[in-house]
């Protein structure tokens, strides 16, 4: 793994515990793009909850975006390249 996303994710479900999402669900990328497009201040709905984009929440979502474009290599084709 690279090294910024090494001190990008220091605690890996921040942005799962600030939207109030259970473990195992998937944050919908909809979602992720509101927050993204909003400017901070806004508010933004997700499962009947308001939320106020912060700073953080958007750069967490920035963050996720993209994080989701990535492509997980399968274990043989990384095989002795780590």
């Amino acid at each position: 793994m690279a090294l910024w996303i090494d001190k990008a994710i220091k605690r890996k479900s921040s942005f799962r515990e600030q939207l109030h999402v259970p473990k195992g669900r998937n944050i919908p990328e909809g979602v992720i793009n509101d927050i993204k497009d909003k400017p901070i201040g806004s508010k933004v709905t997700y499962r009947n909850k308001q939320f106020t984009v912060t700073q953080k929440l958007k750069k967490r979502a920035v963050l996720a975006s993209t994080l989701k474009g990535f492509q997980k290599r399968s274990a043989r084709r990384c095989k002795g390249k780590i």
